[in-house]
């Protein structure tokens, strides 16, 4: 509900945007693209969005909240399905990926990805207090998105001209998150290697403390494994037994 909310106010109103949908630095822009491959170099020119905003803002107000939506739950998607290979286990909830996608069709992509790359601050100083005081290696990530999202708006004429710099890259900031990627499933690669070389255990995988209700109904019936045991015969209908799976059983202690 909050995705669609965030798009239908940005298409009704059209100016609801933290930052317009691409902007770039045409000094650096210039200075990558003969670095760059020849298959994408076309993809290095001066895009001016200024007269698609002015002409088309809710056009473009709708593409900044479908682009936000998508960088934000693409993100997190990434990084819980590089995190899920690597480790064997869940690196990121569900729930975040739905949480970032609703941040970002409010915020945008940019303000989002921003959120995405600020969040671990935070989270990783919570996580050592909480390792280093209860033991818990684990903690909810969402609350942290939601915090580094607050604390964005609340401190943008600070913050933000710092993270501008990277997005004034233009494209080639998208080939860097591209390589990031990458560059994320080498690094947890090498960290299961050192781990395997130093005996350490790759996998933690938790035992079930309480037994399932499955398990339960199993122990009882082994408990008992005839309802007339130590009890005087009685009659019984024997569709009871067949629904238990002690109907031969029964048939072979008593000759029926």
């Amino acid at each position: 509900p909050v995705w669609i909310a965030g798009i239908l106010v940005s298409v009704i109103i059209g100016q609801v945007f933290v930052v317009p949908i691409w902007f770039q630095d045409p000094s650096v822009v210039r200075t990558v693209q003969p670095l760059m491959p020849e298959l994408i170099q076309p993809l290095f020119v001066d895009w001016d969005v200024d007269g698609f905003i002015i002409r088309w803002p809710r056009v473009h107000g709708l593409l900044v909240s479908l682009f936000g939506a998508a960088a934000g739950a693409g993100s997190v998607w990434a990084v819980r399905v590089i995190g899920g290979y690597v480790l064997k286990q869940e690196a990121m909830g569900q729930g975040d990926v739905i949480l970032m996608g609703m941040i970002g069709s409010v915020i945008g992509w940019q303000p989002v990805l921003s959120v995405f790359i600020f969040a671990p601050v935070l989270g990783v100083a919570f996580s050592v207090f909480n390792w280093l005081a209860r033991g818990d290696k684990q903690i909810a990530y969402g609350p942290f998105l939601s915090a580094a999202t607050i604390m964005l708006l609340l401190t943008w004429k600070t913050t933000w001209p710092f993270a501008k710099r990277f997005f004034d890259m233009g494209p080639l900031f998208i080939v860097m998150g591209l390589f990031m990627l990458v560059l994320l499933f080498a690094s947890l690669q090498l960290v299961q290697i050192a781990k395997r070389l130093l005996g350490i255990e790759l996998y933690d995988f938790e035992e079930e403390s309480d037994w399932p209700p499955a398990d339960q109904l199993m122990y009882l019936s082994q408990e008992v494994p005839d309802e007339q045991t130590g009890q005087w015969p009685i009659e019984q209908w024997s569709g009871i037994r067949a629904g238990q799976g002690l109907s031969r059983e029964h048939s072979w202690r008593n000759d029926d």
